[in-house]
């Protein structure tokens, strides 16, 4: 996994997290760690946020 810079967005009561055109969305925490997974419906991306440093997994854009 690699370092990324990143922003948060608010949405609703939560978040969402840009990062490299792609937008993610936290579908689980465990102690400082945030796992993160692809909006796009295409899209078989995750990334993790550790403390402040946003870092991104394999992304995979599933063409149909």
């Amino acid at each position: 996994m690699m370092e990324q810079d990143y922003i948060s967005i608010q949405k609703g009561s939560g978040y969402v997290y840009a990062c490299s055109n792609m937008l993610y969305q936290r579908v689980k925490t465990k102690g400082n760690v945030k796992y993160l997974k692809c909006c796009h419906e295409n899209c078989d991306g995750s990334a993790k946020l550790v403390d402040d440093k946003f870092l991104v997994g394999v992304r995979a854009i599933i063409l149909h």
